[in-house]
């Protein structure tokens, strides 16, 4: 998505605003208010650095990135709307070797030969509710996470942890956002769920695709309890075995193996202890036997590795326990752990252990708009064992993040 058609969105709102702007100025009613649209965005900028990379250099490296995003809203009625997402950014984050995420807010669609990306549509559907608002139906360009997986704690990179498995399920692999249709039903105060189905590719998007399902529970109250399972119809992984006895990386005919699905379960939860603490856990399995392959006229001559388990758990504290009611305190340590399929089949000398990731977060909150974070990371045994430095890894960072 380019400049030209944000900017013909922008002019379409002033034009349809006659001589008033966007947004109100001296109490006057703006082109917003007037067309029921309801506006809200932000922007993020943040600095990471490590004393020493693992990929054998071991040099010391600093780094920048930022993100925004424009969210319109514009409700038709009381149980119908239409939502609008623009996103964008820069920089690729620092260059360590980790299963985790270092850099949650980096946008890993960034064109290698720029370095940035222009500014996108990452989210447009239509959104319908039924039966008191119990029954829902969302269709369009969705985000998956944004369904799914959620979680009070641990679900934002603009605001809460960096750390990838510390934000959303690393093990998915989703779509990108192309078309999916999303549906929600609230069965109890206690019981809820939603269904919901991904493209994977647009030209054949009813064969191939993500299917996911998530029950919410909540039986205590201020806690949600999410439990879920996908099947991604993705039609490109290849089994190790398989390939193994198709005579190994650099022989393997890839007509001769039949392509696989991918499955696996997850637990998303998150309680509110006190009026002060919250907890949050996420747990996660996916089958981890095959991979995308790198193919060369027919030819598999390599396939990637496959994270078969990750969990971590953590706690948000709240700031008014030291009279800073807007500030929070964020901790958590969890692991990913490798492919012990790959190890058998593909690659003896690889190691299938676990990574661990660690990470302390302190956001300080200037006003309601205007928030700096600093934080800590750390990532023990990087890669499982397979980095290029096997020393463990730390990252300090910084993080300014304005909304409205």
């Amino acid at each position: 998505m380019n400049k030209k058609i944000i900017a013909a969105l922008v002019a379409a709102l002033v034009v349809a605003g006659g001589n008033s702007s966007i947004f109100a100025q001296n109490g006057s009613e703006s082109a917003a208010d007037k067309l029921g649209l309801k506006i809200s965005g932000g922007g993020t900028i943040l600095f990471q650095g490590t004393p020493k990379l693992n990929d054998g250099s071991e040099t010391s490296q600093n780094d920048a990135t930022y993100s925004f995003d424009l969210k319109f809203v514009k409700e038709l009625s009381s149980n119908n709307k239409i939502v609008i997402r623009f996103e964008g950014g820069k920089g690729f984050g620092l260059p360590l070797e980790t299963y985790g995420w270092v850099n949650s807010d980096a946008d890993p669609s960034i064109d290698p030969a720029f370095g940035h990306t222009s500014a996108k549509l990452t989210e447009l559907y239509y959104e319908q509710t039924f039966l008191d608002g119990k029954l829902s139906f969302d269709i369009g360009k969705l985000n998956y996470w944004w369904f799914f997986d959620n979680n009070a704690y641990a679900n934002n990179e603009t605001s809460q942890f960096q750390t990838g498995p510390f934000v959303v399920n690393q093990l998915v692999n989703k779509p990108d956002r192309n078309v999916a249709a999303v549906v929600g039903y609230s069965f109890t105060e206690i019981v809820s769920a939603q269904l919901g189905y991904f493209a994977n590719d647009l030209d054949k998007f009813d064969s191939n695709g993500l299917s996911v399902l998530q029950i919410d529970l909540k039986p205590i109250e201020d806690g949600t309890y999410r439990v879920y399972g996908w099947y991604n119809a993705n039609k490109n992984l290849y089994n190790y075995k398989k390939i193994e006895d198709e005579g190994g990386l650099n022989v393997a005919d890839s007509a001769n193996i039949k392509t696989e699905d991918s499955y696996g379960f997850g637990l998303s939860a998150d309680q509110k202890v006190t009026e002060h603490l919250g907890l949050f856990a996420r747990v996660a399995y996916k089958k981890a036997d095959a991979a995308e392959a790198e193919i060369n006229s027919a030819i598999i001559d390599d396939v990637a590795t496959n994270n078969s388990l990750l969990w971590n758990i953590g706690a948000s504290i709240n700031g008014e326990l030291w009279s800073r009611a807007n500030d929070t305190v964020g901790i958590a340590v969890g692991q990913i752990y490798g492919s012990y399929e790959y190890k058998k089949y593909i690659n003896p000398a690889y190691k299938d252990g676990a990574e661990t990731q660690a990470e302390l977060y302190y956001s300080y909150a200037l006003n309601d708009n205007f928030a700096i974070t600093p934080a800590v990371q750390y990532f023990s045994n990087p890669l499982g064992g397979n980095a290029t430095t096997k020393d463990d890894v730390v990252v300090y960072g910084i993080r300014t993040q304005f909304s409205f």
